[in-house]
């Protein structure tokens, strides 16, 4: 018996498989927001039957126990927000940080192993798709009078900015489909490329060669995108994965030293070219001071200026109530910063406005969350379980996807939560078969009957 899926399970697999893809490669495309949000309910409502034919949720106690504790938080928070008059206290703070946290742990309840390493090539495909539909757009920008927009084709409103083209500084800047979820995906395959460079089973030449596709696709898309986040997390990737060595231990750490060499070389050639390339007044100097400013406030830039404002708003707004904040859904208007009047609680400093909503308190307990998602994945990667095969490259794509966060808000949506959901699977997954050895019988938990294979 398999776990997780009630019947007919192919069809509800078809549909967890669709909503990743629709969440990676279309993140924040309202076209596709509201098949998005109907295909979480469907897939909700057949686990949630499920559920109730065989009175069991598969969630293993201790990812339970961590999935409460920042759902109330942002119950909590989100009150508070909503006495203080927060604007975004429940279409923000209780929609996101408590009623789609919700969602996403019941969501583990139907995921087993193989399905793990089937989102991981579905992500992978994402980031081939994503790539190609970014070169494409930009080169016929260059080339063609008519650009080749995959919007126009798909019947959706072209005035939306779903997909743009220009120059800013002597850079150039695009905004394309799914860039927002290329700080997760490139890093990702840079460490699958390494992790998975001998895929087992079948369709194996095709894995590989889709993996190397998706890395040197997704290296070239990242260059000439122009986002100074997104390539700070790319270049920081190969420091990630030496991390991920270090902590996997000789079953997995030596096992592609020489293609770690050869990937950190034509990183470094990739990286020089583009740095070129990219910088219309060919000086290649000129993108390491540009990618330098993404930490600075001071330069005259509309961008810098206003995180600048940002951050001195938030800052001394968070000094008034240092322990718990200002509630979920706040504002720091009153401190002379609101970022968008349609969305007044968003800001680009994204870790900075979180502590200012939830306070010292609210961002320990998160950090504590953040803290032990790593330690056990780390005990994954140790283990040589077979998860640690996909388990390493989702590590390095959260880590990479946590800092670009920390001057985008690309994590507070409810399309954005899948980057947790993957790391927690594979917790999951793990602690079920650890506590089904350790009680010698078939059930073990929260879960069901069975372990997966």
């Amino acid at each position: 018996m398999n776990i997780g899926i009630p019947q007919p399970r192919w069809a509800l697999e078809l549909v967890g498989y669709t909503l990743f893809l629709l969440c990676v490669a279309f993140p924040m495309v309202r076209p596709v927001l509201e098949i998005k949000a109907g295909l979480f309910l469907l897939l909700l409502f057949g686990l949630l039957l499920h559920m109730l034919e065989t009175r069991r949720i598969d969630i293993q106690p201790q990812v339970a126990l961590w999935l409460l504790v920042t759902i109330t938080i942002g119950a909590l928070s989100s009150l508070h927000g909503a006495a203080m008059g927060a604007p975004g206290a429940w279409v923000y703070g209780f929609a996101i940080y408590v009623a789609w946290v919700a969602i996403h742990g019941l969501l583990l309840h139907g995921i087993d192993q193989k399905q793990v390493l089937r989102l991981y090539w579905i992500a992978v495909g994402s980031t081939i798709f994503i790539s190609l539909n970014g070169l494409l757009f930009v080169i016929s920008q260059i080339v063609l009078e008519q650009p080749i927009d995959v919007t126009s084709f798909l019947g959706w409103n072209t005035q939306d900015d779903l997909q743009a083209f220009g120059t800013a500084g002597g850079y150039i800047k695009i905004n394309v489909i799914g860039i927002n979820s290329m700080p997760f995906l490139v890093p990702m395959v840079f460490t699958g490329v390494l992790m998975m460079n001998h895929p087992q089973g079948q369709w194996r030449n095709v894995k590989r060669f889709a993996n190397w596709a998706a890395l040197l696709l997704g290296l070239l898309f990242v260059f000439i995108a122009g986002r100074r986040a997104l390539i700070v997390v790319t270049l920081l990737t190969p420091l990630l994965v030496l991390l991920v060595w270090r902590v996997s231990g000789p079953t997995t750490a030596g096992r592609s030293l020489g293609s770690a060499a050869v990937l950190l070389l034509a990183g470094g050639l990739v990286f020089v070219f583009a740095a070129t390339l990219n910088d219309l007044t060919g000086d290649p100097f000129a993108l390491a001071q540009i990618l330098l400013s993404v930490f600075e406030f001071s330069g005259s830039d509309e961008s810098e200026s206003g995180r600048r404002e940002q951050f001195f708003a938030l800052l001394n707004g968070w000094l008034e109530r240092p322990l718990t904040g200002w509630g979920l859904g706040s504002s720091a208007g009153m401190f002379g910063s609101v970022r968008s009047p349609e969305y007044p609680w968003a800001y680009e400093l994204y870790y900075l406005a979180l502590l200012y909503q939830v306070g010292l308190v609210g961002m320990t307990l998160y950090a504590a969350f953040v803290a032990w998602i790593y330690v056990m994945t780390f005990r994954i990667v140790r283990s040589a379980h077979n998860l640690a095969t996909p388990m390493a490259p989702f590590l390095t794509g959260m880590t990479a996807f946590l800092i670009a966060s920390g001057t985008n808000p690309y994590l507070p949506r409810f399309d954005g939560l899948w980057i947790f959901l993957l790391s927690l699977a594979c917790i999951n997954i793990w602690l079920r078969e650890a506590a089904v050895k350790l009680s010698g019988s078939t059930s073990s938990g929260m879960g069901l009957s069975t372990p997966a294979r």
